[in-house]
C-alpha cells in the first residue's frame, strides 16, 4: 500500500483545525530552576577541560574560525568564571556560544541533568507549535486548552513583549551549523531532537529568565491582531502537539519512509531520517519492494523527497544512493582524519564514548599527515554500485535547511555522479565537502554537569563544485509560501510536479 503525500497531509491537518494536547494546559506560572553557583576553582576547571579536549581532539576546531579566535573565546571564559564563579545555567549558554562558533552541527552543549530533568517536569513551553515561513512565525498546531485561542495559520508577533525578528536573533547565535549554512538554523527555532522543544524554548529561561506565562500577540489570516494570554505546556504536551520525539513516525528510519505513485508516470518517496541504529531495520528489505512497485507501476519519473531528512546512519543514505546512480561511484574523496594517533590517559579519562576501542588502536592504524592530523586506515575508500533493478527514469529531489551531514553528503554525492538529477526547494545545511562527524565524544564538565559533544573524524566526501562550507544548492528555487501553507498546499512539491509538463 502506499502513503498519501505530503501535500495530502497537510489539507488533512487543516480541515481538522487545531491539534489536540495530551492533557490540559497549566495555568501556572513554571516553578523556576534554583540555579547552582559554581565556586571560581572549579568553574575554571570546567573551561579548562572544555579547551583542552577541543583543542586537542576536534578535527574542525580551527576549520572555520581561527584557532587565536576560539582560544580567545575560551581564555576570555576563563578570566569571567575565574573573578566571581557562574552558575551551572550561566555556563551552559557560553559553552553553546562557542561551541557554536566552531561550525559544527556535530558539536553542541547538552544541558545539566538537573536541569535537563527540571525542564521535562515543570510547565514551561509554548501552547502551539510553528513553522519560520518567509520570516514569520505561523502557527503549525495549538493546544486545545481552554483560553489558547489560537489556530493553524495565525501568525505570532511578539511573545511576552519581545518581536518575533528579536527573539529569532538573540537565539541564532547559540545554534550549531556546518560551515556557513546559517539558513540551517530556521529548523532548530522549529523544532529541534537535540534541545528541549524548539531553540526559542530551549534558550528561554537562559537568555531571559523563567518565564510566568505566555503573552502573545497574534494576527489571523484575516488580520485582526489580538493579545492573549496564554498556559504553559510541559515537555510532553508540548511535544504532543505535533507527535514528535520517540513514538513518532519521523523518529526512526523505517516508519519515516512513505511513497506512493501520485499520478499514471510519477512515483513518490519522502524520508523523514536516516536514523537507523535505534532498530536497525533491514534497508534493503524495505527499499526493494518499493522500487519493484515503482517499476510495476510504470513510473517514469521519481520524485525524491528529503526535505524533512537531517541525517543519521550511514546505511539508508548509502543504499538510496545505488537506486539512483548508473556507474560505479567512490564515495569519499580521502579517508577521515583525526586530530591525534593516540590520547594520555588523563585526556582519554575525559572523553565518554559508545565506542572505546578508538583508544585500543595500533599506531599503524593511522598516517601522520604532517599538517596536525593523522588519517584513519589504510587501502582504498568505500564505493556505490548501481543497482541492478535501479530506478532508470528522471530524478527530482526535494531539499531544505533541514537537510544535515548525512542528507547533505547524499545530495552533494548524487549531484556530481547525476548532474542531470534537479534539485527543488531551498540551499541545505550540512556540508557538500564533509562534515566532521562519526564516533561521538561526550565531555562531562565535573562541576557544572554540561556536556559537550565532540566529534572524532573529518570526512572528505567526493564531490566537485561545492563551496568550502556550504551545502547543496537547487536547481530550481522553491519555498513553503505562508499563503500556500494556510491553504494546506506544499509549493514546493507542486513546482517539482510543474517541472517537463
Amino acid at each position: 500500500m502506499f502513503a498519501r503525500p505530503l501535500a495530502v497531509l497537510a489539507l488533512s491537518l487543516c480541515a481538522a483545525g487545531p491539534a489536540q494536547s495530551s492533557s490540559q494546559a497549566s495555568i501556572e506560572a513554571a516553578a523556576p530552576y534554583e540555579a547552582r553557583r559554581i565556586s571560581p576553582e572549579s568553574a575554571v576547571r570546567d573551561v579548562e577541560i572544555l579547551a583542552r579536549v577541543l583543542s586537542d581532539v576536534h578535527p574542525g576546531y580551527d576549520r572555520y574560525t581561527s584557532r587565536e579566535a576560539m582560544d580567545a573565546m575560551l581564555d576570555a571564559l576563563r578570566d569571567r568564571v575565574a573573578e566571581g564563579g557562574i552558575s551551572d545555567e550561566e555556563l551552559y549558554r557560553e559553552v553553546s556560544l562557542i561551541l557554536a562558533r566552531i561550525r559544527c552541527d556535530h558539536t553542541k552543549a547538552e544541558l545539566p541533568d538537573a536541569i535537563e530533568a527540571h525542564r521535562k517536569s515543570v510547565p514551561s513551553y509554548l501552547p502551539f507549535a510553528f513553522r519560520v515561513l518567509e520570516g514569520r512565525m505561523i502557527v503549525e498546531a495549538a493546544a486545545a486548552a481552554e483560553g489558547v485561542g489560537l489556530r493553524r495559520g495565525d501568525e505570532v508577533l511578539s511573545i511576552n513583549g519581545r518581536s518575533v525578528p528579536d527573539l529569532i536573533a538573540g537565539v541564532e547565535p547559540y545554534l550549531a551549523v556546518d560551515g556557513w549554512t546559517d539558513n540551517a538554523k530556521r529548523a532548530e527555532l522549529e523544532y529541534s531532537t537535540e534541545l528541549l522543544g524548539g531553540a526559542i524554548e530551549n534558550f528561554w529561561p537562559m537568555l531571559y529568565g523563567w518565564p510566568e506565562g505566555w503573552t502573545v500577540k497574534a494576527r489571523s489570516e484575516n488580520g485582526t491582531d489580538r493579545s492573549l494570554e496564554l498556559p504553559m505546556l510541559t515537555w510532553e504536551e508540548n511535544r504532543a502537539l505535533l507527535e514528535r520525539g520517540p513514538g513518532s513516525d519521523d523518529y526512526n528510519f523505517d516508519t519515516s519512509v512513505r511513497h506512493e505513485m501520485l499520478d499514471e508516470t510519477t512515483a513518490y518517496l519522502r524520508i523523514g531520517t536516516f536514523v537507523n541504529y535505534r532498530r536497525n531495520a533491514n534497508v534493503g528489505e524495505l527499499f526493494e519492494p518499493i522500487f519493484a512497485g515503482f517499476a510495476e507501476a510504470g513510473a517514469e519519473r521519481l520524485i525524491v523527497d528529503l526535505r524533512d531528512c537531517g541525517g543519521g546512519s550511514d546505511g539508508p543514505p548509502n543504499f538510496l544512493f545505488s537506486y539512483l546512480i548508473d556507474r560505479p561511484f567512490r564515495l569519499s574523496a580521502a579517508r577521515p582524519w583525526v586530530r591525534n594517533a593516540s590520547y594520555p590517559e588523563d585526556l582519554s579519562s575525559l572523553l565518554g564514548t559508545w565506542d572505546r576501542s578508538v583508544f585500543d588502536r595500533p599506531a599503524s592504524f593511522y598516517r601522520d599527515l604532517g599538517n596536525g592530523f593523522y588519517e584513519v586506515g589504510s587501502g582504498g575508500v568505500a564505493r556505490a554500485r548501481p543497482r541492478p533493478d535501479r530506478f532508470e527514469g528522471d530524478v527530482i529531489v526535494l531539499v531544505g535547511p533541514q537537510n544535515a551531514s548525512g542528507a547533505t553528503h547524499l545530495l552533494a554525492r548524487l549531484k556530481t555522479a547525476r548532474p542531470d538529477v534537479v534539485f527543488v526547494g531551498e540551499p541545505t545545511g550540512g556540508s557538500a565537502e564533509g562534515c566532521t562527524a562519526g564516533i561521538m565524544f561526550f565531555v562531562e564538565l565535573p562541576a557544572s554537569g554540561v556536556v559537550a559533544r565532540v566529534p572524532l573524524y573529518r570526512q572528505f566526501i567526493n564531490a566537485s563544485g561545492f563551496a568550502p562550507g556550504r551545502g547543496v544548492e537547487p536547481d530550481v528555487y522553491a519555498t513553503q509560501t505562508v499563503e500556500g501553507f494556510r491553504a494546506g498546499r506544499d509549493d514546493v512539491l507542486e513546482a517539482a510536479l510543474r517541472l517537463g509538463r
